[in-house]
């Protein structure tokens, strides 16, 4: 089932109440498997109601949420529920965050490490295989690329050691990653980013970082 209900006007509290629909309690209320919100001015507190959502709906494959006015709380607050979930397969958050700072673009990176590690690797039986936060345009502010920690823990996102298990799990599904804001990429970087892709088992897997 696919609902598009994008460019509607729906809000803050239209966004509040259809999270609500999605889920009752602690398990899923619809059957709902593709839903499309772009563009509606859900903004941060309407994402915290989908943060809900995701942790307790189970049918829901394929969420769009771009172009919502969400800062990095709302982002944040989506991803953090993407961890409690192993039904989405693709989610899109384009154009939402803006001119983002060090500090964020950190916290960004961290919660989008946790989501590839525990929805990726099979830690969660997740199976996302798309994660889209780019934007159109380019932040001026965070201008020096990816640093080399921010690379260097989204690698380790992509193969993760199991100490309860005693084994690497290594990403066999997602192929693709947008990130927002993050300028000129470096020589290192790009050396670090291909050896990310070389532990995906996808022919073309897509990591772009605008």
């Amino acid at each position: 089932l696919y609902l598009n209900l994008s460019n509607n006007q729906i809000g803050i509290e239209g966004g509040i109440e259809l999270a609500r629909a999605l889920y009752n309690g602690n398990q899923s209320r619809t059957a709902l498997q593709r839903l499309n919100l772009s563009s509606n001015c859900i903004s941060d507190d309407g994402a915290a109601a989908f943060k809900e959502a995701l942790m307790y709906n189970d049918t829901l494959e394929e969420l769009c949420m771009s172009e919502n006015e969400m800062g990095i709380n709302g982002v944040v607050a989506l991803l953090e529920g993407l961890q409690h979930n192993d039904a989405i397969k693709i989610m899109i958050l384009c154009n939402n965050l803006h001119s983002l700072v060090d500090k964020e673009m950190e916290r960004l990176i961290e919660n989008t490490c946790d989501v590839l590690r525990k929805n990726s690797t099979g830690l969660n039986g997740g199976r996302l295989e798309v994660l889209e936060m780019g934007n159109d345009a380019k932040s001026d502010l965070f201008d020096d690329g990816l640093s080399d920690i921010h690379s260097r823990n989204l690698i380790q996102a992509m193969s993760y050691f199991d100490a309860k298990n005693m084994k690497q799990l290594v990403n066999h599904r997602f192929r693709r990653l947008t990130l927002p804001a993050s300028g000129i990429i470096h020589g290192h970087t790009n050396n670090k980013m291909a050896r990310l892709l070389g532990f995906n088992s996808f022919y073309r897997p897509i990591i772009e970082l605008y």
